[in-house]
């Protein structure tokens, strides 16, 4: 979307970026039938990456970028293409009929999603989870998840709290991406299998790995 013409200098680096990653993901996951919609957004002060991805229905993507961004070139280069990668994958898993309910519903959705960006990138999140590969406990992730635990079974959560940061006295930020891409991880690593092959995984099927 350009009526503000915000677009006007950005179009074909946009264009070419979304084409490129949509092959990347056609190699290792059909393409669903969706329509991805990129706009600009300037205005909204939480919005600190300067992107943000949501499904906004089962046939449809809305990506909100900030034009206006200092680093809006590496914004495109890299986070475009990984935001794409994490909402299709969003938009097959809920076309095969998985639905989120719960916290740990939501932790194994947002977990597959980070899992299938590093699969189409060929990276392991790196920055996206910096904060947490600097800590010195490989299992910081488990001791995150037993925080969770009173709330995994809940079908109302708060959804910032757990994965946006909104009291980072309580959890940090991203915590909640965190655990269901390690959960999933550690799913792959002892059945095998990626975050496209087990794309329409049950979340009910992970319970073990906890």
């Amino acid at each position: 979307m350009n009526a503000t013409h915000a677009f006007d200098r950005l179009a074909d680096d946009v264009i070419e970026q979304c084409n490129a990653v949509l092959q990347r993901i056609q190699q290792v996951l059909p393409l669903p039938a969706v329509d991805i919609t990129i706009s600009s957004d300037t205005s909204d002060p939480n919005m600190l990456s300067g992107i943000v991805g949501t499904v906004f229905t089962h046939s449809r993507i809305e990506i909100f970028l900030n034009t206006e961004h200092q680093n809006i070139a590496a914004l495109i280069r890299e986070e475009l293409p990984r935001t794409i990668a994490h909402e299709i994958h969003h938009v097959v898993r809920a076309q095969s009929g998985c639905s989120d309910e719960t916290l740990f519903d939501t932790l194994v959705t947002e977990g597959l999603a980070c899992a299938f960006e590093a699969l189409v990138m060929s990276d392991d999140n790196a920055e996206f989870f910096d904060a947490f590969r600097s800590d010195s406990n490989p299992q910081s992730w488990r001791l995150l998840l037993q925080k969770f635990n009173p709330d995994l079974d809940s079908t109302v959560f708060d959804y910032p709290l757990y994965f946006g940061g909104k009291d980072e006295g309580h959890y940090p930020n991203r915590a909640g991406y965190w655990v269901g891409y390690n959960l999933v991880q550690s799913h792959f690593s002892a059945n095998g299998g990626n975050a496209a092959t087990h794309v329409a995984i049950k979340a009910s099927d992970l319970r073990a790995t906890i």
